[in-house]
């Protein structure tokens, strides 16, 4: 790799590099494209042991846990390890563990309980904390099933995410 110190610097046309780029600074970009990750994701200071995929919410304390059904608690988003973007950490925090991604929007993999089909709405499961589950009812709804799975225990399925 190489180190670049640019005053400024405008591209017309294409522009490729490898590694890693570092700005203090802004950036600006009319649209970014081809991004590996589908998620975006913010920091949180973690209060418990937590995996990805994981429901979590925020506490009094500042800190996020494993969502519990009926448990006071701001439900917040899922624990990530394949956000686009993680908005308030940064990379030594995440890896750390002094931090968890959690992603607030977009398609993530959330641990679930039962099987699911396309297009069921995703709860906090009353079973279990940090799990999600194709519930018809009351509840905190995460977000929508994007992929139909017929396993019955805890495993992990494509959900969009909607906190509302």
């Amino acid at each position: 790799g190489c180190n670049a110190y640019i005053g400024s610097a405008d591209v017309d046309g294409n522009s490729n590099g490898n590694g890693s780029l570092t700005v203090y600074g802004n950036i600006r970009a009319d649209r970014v494209y081809n991004m590996a990750y589908a998620d975006l994701a913010e920091g949180y200071i973690p209060g418990e042991e937590l995996q990805p995929g994981d429901i979590v919410e925020y506490r009094e304390d500042g800190k996020v846990y494993k969502a519990e059904y009926n448990v006071p608690g701001v439900v917040v988003g899922i624990v990530s390890d394949e956000y686009a973007a993680c908005y308030g950490a940064t990379e030594e925090e995440i890896k750390s563990g002094e931090k968890v991604a959690v992603g607030l929007v977009g398609r993530l993999h959330v641990n679930v309980i039962g099987p699911t089909v396309i297009g069921q709405d995703i709860m906090v499961s009353y079973r279990d904390k940090g799990l999600g589950e194709a519930l018809f009812g009351f509840g905190h709804k995460i977000g929508k099933v994007l992929e139909t799975t017929e396993e019955k225990g805890i495993h992990k399925v494509l959900c969009l995410i909607n906190l509302s």
